[in-house]
Parts: C-alpha cells; structure tokens; sequence
C-alpha cells in the first residue's frame, strides 16, 4: 500500500485560484478567486470520492474569502464589501452585505480562518483593506430564532487595539 499525493486532483480551472474550504454534510466546499482583480469566483462542491467535483456556481465577485459556520445551512463572505451569500447545495444567493459605508475604493476583507461559532451565533472576523468603510472588529450573525426573524450582524467584540487598520487572521 502506497500513499500518493495528487496535485491538480480536481479539473478545476488553471486560472481560479482556491482561496478557501468549507464543508456540507460529507461534501467539501472549495472556494476560489481569480488574480488581477477578476469578478468571476466559484464554489465547487465535491463529495471526496468522484474523480471530480460535483456541481459549481459563479458569481461576480473578487473571490469567496470564507465559509461561515451556522447549523445545518452554509454562508460565505465574498468580495470586497463584506457580500454575505446563502449556499443551497446548488447555487449562491446574495443574503446581505455585513455593513459598512463604502466609497468607490474602499475594501474589506475575511480572511479563510476568521469565522467561528459562539453559543450557536456564527462570528466573523472583519479587517479593513483600504480606507476605514467599516469598523474593524468580530460581528456576530444573531438571531432568537431563523424561521421567525432575521438575522442581524453587530459588532460582538470590539478589539482592544482599536475599530480600524486591523487584520484579524483567525477567529477561535
């Protein structure tokens, strides 16, 4: 018995890159972006044993930055407005942006590992990029109750150094 370590596995294009994974049920979710500030990321869904991924959808982002953590549903963070979307399985649906005033160069970011859950609230990790259109700090995606009322982003934890020029790499 040997163990073989397979790069290019997957037949994903050459030009996305894979940014982040996540996972639904026993499926892994891949992620990507493309360079040179192209809107065109993908999800991919493959379920680790077909010799290729199993479905995809685009949408016109910079790239799905992270996966977030919230029972039994998927949402992610893509682009540079803090675009939160609804993942069904089969297709990205744009749910809300997290917050934030945005002018034409101003951008924001999650990075992969800066995402968490808390007592069943799923938490996300927001840095700024360029310009200050958000305060920096951990937002909390609450609610009492999913069928009843929507859910609302706030800022749970505010950073001891400050709400701006902040990276926040890992949440835990």
């Amino acid at each position: 018995y040997e163990n073989w370590l397979t790069l290019n596995a997957l037949d994903i294009p050459q030009q996305h890159a894979i940014k982040t994974l996540g996972k639904m049920d026993i499926d892994l979710l891949i992620g990507t972006e493309v360079k040179n500030n192209v809107n065109s990321a993908m999800i991919y869904r493959w379920n680790t044993w077909s010799e290729s991924w199993t479905i995809e959808d685009e949408i016109p982002e910079k790239g799905i930055h992270a996966f977030i953590p919230v029972d039994n549903f998927v949402y992610l963070v893509a682009g540079d407005r803090g675009n939160v979307y609804f993942y069904n399985g089969e297709q990205l649906q744009l749910f809300r942006r997290i917050g934030g005033e945005f002018n034409r160069t101003d951008k924001i970011t999650v990075n992969p590992s800066a995402t968490a859950s808390l007592h069943g609230i799923p938490l996300i990790g927001v840095s700024n990029v360029s310009g200050n259109p958000m305060e920096c700090g951990v937002y909390g995606m609450g609610t009492v109750n999913p069928q009843q009322f929507p859910r609302v982003f706030d800022l749970e934890y505010v950073l001891s150094k400050g709400l701006s020029n902040i990276t926040i790499g890992a949440v835990a």
